[in-house]
């Protein structure tokens, strides 16, 4: 997750990811924030974080996942 302005303007690279530089938290593990293999298919993932009001980029950066479609815009007012 990231501030951003919009969802799915990011070009992702040659691995089929978008770079996660400036990301500001990463679920990656099944109810828990941190490195893993990811969430497994049919489980459940969450986490919580405080976020300042303003916009932000959820995405998957399975290879090509975020190129299909697989990112989301939040809000936070």
């Amino acid at each position: 997750m990231r501030a951003s302005g919009a969802a799915g303007q990011r070009l992702p690279g040659p691995d089929g990811k978008v770079d996660e530089t400036e990301s500001l938290v990463e679920v990656s593990n099944s109810c828990a924030q941190g490195l893993s293999d990811g969430i497994t298919s049919g489980a459940v993932g969450w986490t919580t974080v405080d976020l300042n009001p303003g916009r932000y980029e959820l995405v998957c950066n399975l290879k090509n996942h975020y190129a299909n479609g697989m990112h989301q815009m939040l809000l936070v007012t």
